[in-house]
Order: structure tokens, then C-alpha cells, then sequence
């Protein structure tokens, strides 16, 4: 009878064999040695364990029935491979190649995704394969067996996915999250977000950034906003602008990426599906930071105005908020013009959390007119879904009166100075 993991080690050896004959180098190869987790815990049992660590890069939970399948690996964070990688190696994929007489016979190289590292018990040169991964080389009994390996480009069966591990819808706003099934040599260098609402994918002026930035926090220039590599292959940012949000990705080789709507409400958790990927490079040796040929986009795709090899691609619809009796002029019409500012500074949207209920985010706050915002954008508070609040809604307190608003007079300083001055006054205001 044939066992259900041997059944399972004939799939992944052929389908990892086909994938790494084909694949590009990215790097030239390395010695080492392949150890393995997920085997028999004990000589007394024959029992595997069919689930895939979660890792250190950021992934969550890995899904061992997709992409990459049981083909994982963990490196030392001391391997010289990934001293000079993006996001420390998490999201490229290695060649390894068993060596010497204890390899299976006729067996070629096999592809496997970095999504872990292996830091306590791992030498520098040492990949840690899953136990499947690990068979279609050499004996599990071996417990350890001589391999070369080098960095190719990942295949990936399945467009981008993006995961979201945390999105605090208070305080200002705060996500964190990593980009799964990323092609070509899998290093993301940038990743930012823009409102939707305030951005023109039509537009050329979008993807040029420009001399004046909106934001004195903001690191990205104009709307896009970018977010940090905290740890492996997490992205977080604070101050999230109000969703639904556009996303930029710009993987080592200069190749960018745009996702319309990727973060389609405030508060969502888990993996958002997407249509986008990173097109093939033109050239297998394409050095770091350079720029591949005009590209065509792919279908469900087009080039972003003004630049030769920028793709856009439509992300997830948004999903839309209750509709409201008095919807206004304009509800629905995606060709209708957007609202004004608000005179107070304030332009309150109104975002879906993930619980269903409704979340209020400040948009940019620009009241004064030197063209620079003011205050971040960023969650109100939490909603209120009691019957009192339901009432308070449905029935508005008329607004106090109160005494007027200090208005500084426009000083030779510019913006910023404006902005401290208000901020002194607000903090010497009384409760």
C-alpha cells in the first residue's frame, strides 16, 4: 500500500523538477547542507506533520494545498545568499541541488520559497527544508545531506496575495502586511498606499512625484505614502490614509506595479486576492535597479500614463457601504467630480470596518490654504452602535456656540510656521 506522503512526494517532485529546469539564475551557486523539520517526531512513530511552520517573514499561516505547496525553506540569518536581499531573503526562491552518493538517484534540482529563517540551529551555510521538500532529494534517515543552491526567479502559479496580519482603525491609523506568490526575483523594495479617493490613476502627474510634499510626515511625496520594512517580509504604516487604498509595489530590479483599490475597506484582515504580478525581466541577467524594456501590459492590465513600464491593475472592488436614502447628487457615478474640501479641515469619509459596522476616517486636513496638510489623515473613533447613538444620528444636536477660532495672521515663515503657532494655542487652551 502506498502511503498518502509518498503519493504526495511523486506530485511535488515532478511539479518542482519541471518548475527549477526552466527557472532564471539570480545568483551564482553556493555549498552547503539541507537539514529538514516535519518528519517523524521519534523512531516510534512514522507519523509527518503535514502543516508548514508559520515562519518568521510575515506570512501567516501558509496553505500547504497552493503555492509553493511543502516547498519551503529557512535560511541562517548569517548566509551570505541573503546578506544583500530585500526583506533578508523572505520571498525568493533557491534552486537546491542534492550532492553525492546518498542523493536519489536521477533526481534534479528542486525549487523551494524562503518564508522562514533558521537562526538558533543553522549554520551559516545550511538550508532547512520541510520534510517533503527534503525527501525528493535524499533518505529523511540521513537527517542531513551535502547541497548546493542559488537564488532563480519564482514562479508563481497564483497572482500577488495580499496579507494582512493587523489594521488598527484607531489612533490614527495603523496596518501591517506582506505580499505573498511575488515573481521574477520576489524582493519588494518599496511598498505605498494612496487614497483613492484622492487619486488619479489617469493621470501622469500620479506617478511623478512631486517638488512640493503634502505632508510634512509623509515619506513618500504627494499621496503615496510609504510603508516601512519592520521584520522580514512585513510592510507597516502609520497614519493610513482613508480607504479605499491604491498600492504601489516596486520590487530590486525596478519593475513597479500598481493595485487599484488592493485595501478595499478599513479594519479587513486575512489575504486579499489580486489579478496582479510582476511581469517576466527582459533579460535573464538584469542587474538590480534596472529597468526592463516598454512592457505590453498583460490582460486586465494597462501602463500607467507617462511612464513605459509602470502597470496598473484592477484590484478588488470595494465592498459598498449601505445605501443611504439620500444618497445625493452624484452616488454611484465613478465619473462624478469629488467633493470640495472642507472648509473646517476636517473631510470626514466613512469606511467599512471588518465587523460590518461603520468606522469615520479624517481625510487630509488643510485649513489654512498654503497647500500643505496640516494633520494626518486618520480614524475619528470607534463606532458607537448602541440605540442612543443610532438616535443621536437619525435626530443631530443642534452645535454650541462658542467663542470664535484664533486665526494667526499669515506670517513670512510659511506653512509650518502657521502649524506650530495653532498647535501652541491649542495646547494653552483650557479643557
Amino acid at each position: 500500500m502506498v502511503r498518502p506522503a509518498t503519493m504526495l512526494l511523486v506530485v511535488l517532485m515532478v511539479a518542482a523538477v519541471v518548475a527549477a529546469a526552466g527557472s532564471t539564475p539570480f545568483s551564482g551557486w553556493y555549498s552547503g547542507a539541507a537539514t529538514f523539520y516535519g518528519g517523524p517526531q521519534d523512531s516510534a512513530t512514522t507519523e509527518y506533520n503535514t502543516k508548514i511552520a508559520t515562519g518568521s517573514c510575515g506570512y501567516g499561516d501558509i496553505d500547504p494545498k497552493l503555492w509553493p505547496f511543502y516547498l519551503v525553506a529557512g535560511l541562517s540569518p548569517s548566509n551570505p545568499l541573503i546578506q544583500s536581499l530585500k526583506e533578508r531573503g523572505c520571498g525568493s526562491c533557491l534552486e537546491v541541488e542534492c550532492v553525492g552518493a546518498p542523493c536519489h538517484p536521477g533526481v534534479g534540482p528542486v525549487q523551494a520559497l524562503i518564508t522562514d529563517e533558521c537562526a538558533e540551529r543553522c549554520s551559516s551555510s545550511q538550508v532547512n527544508l520541510h520534510v517533503f521538500g527534503f525527501e525528493m532529494l535524499a533518505p529523511t534517515d540521513l537527517g542531513t545531506v551535502d547541497v548546493r543552491y542559488r537564488l532563480i526567479a519564482c514562479e508563481p502559479v497564483d497572482p500577488i496575495t495580499i496579507h494582512v496580519d493587523a489594521y488598527r482603525v484607531t489612533e490614527g491609523g495603523w496596518l501591517r502586511l506582506a505580499l505573498k506568490n511575488i515573481g521574477g526575483d520576489g524582493q519588494i523594495a518599496a511598498v505605498e498606499l494612496a487614497p483613492a479617493a484622492a487619486t488619479n490613476l489617469n493621470a501622469s502627474s500620479t506617478f511623478i512625484e512631486p517638488r512640493v510634499v503634502r505632508s510634512p510626515r509623509a515619506r513618500g511625496g504627494g499621496l503615496w505614502r510609504k510603508a516601512n520594512n519592520t521584520y522580514g517580509a512585513a510592510w507597516e504604516l502609520n497614519g493610513v490614509p482613508p480607504p479605499p487604498l491604491h498600492m504601489r509595489i516596486t520590487n530590486a530590479r525596478g519593475q513597479t506595479i500598481v493595485i487599484a483599490d488592493a485595501i478595499p475597506r478599513a479594519g479587513v484582515l486575512g489575504d486579499i486576492e489580486t489579478e496582479a504580478q510582476f511581469p517576466p525581466l527582459a533579460t535573464p541577467q538584469a542587474a538590480e535597479g534596472t529597468l526592463a524594456a516598454p512592457l505590453v501590459p498583460p490582460p486586465g492590465a494597462y501602463l500607467a500614463p507617462g511612464t513605459p513600464n509602470v502597470l496598473i491593475f484592477h484590484g478588488p472592488d470595494p465592498e459598498p457601504l449601505p445605501a443611504d436614502g439620500d444618497a445625493g447628487a452624484g452616488a454611484g457615478d465613478a465619473d462624478a467630480p469629488s467633493s470640495p474640501a472642507d472648509p473646517a479641515g476636517m473631510a470626514a469619509t466613512v469606511a467599512a470596518g471588518e465587523d460590518g459596522a461603520q468606522y469615520a476616517v479624517a481625510g487630509f486636513a488643510d485649513d489654512n490654504g498654503d497647500g500643505i496638510a496640516d494633520e494626518e489623515p486618520g480614524v475619528i473613533g470607534m463606532p458607537d452602535t448602541s440605540a442612543n447613538a443610532t438616535a443621536a444620528a437619525a435626530s443631530p444636536a443642534p452645535v454650541k456656540a462658542g467663542p470664535p477660532k484664533y486665526v494667526p495672521a499669515p506670517s513670512a515663515a510659511g506653512g509650518p510656521g502657521r502649524r506650530m503657532l495653532r498647535q501652541c494655542m491649542r495646547n494653552r487652551a483650557p479643557a
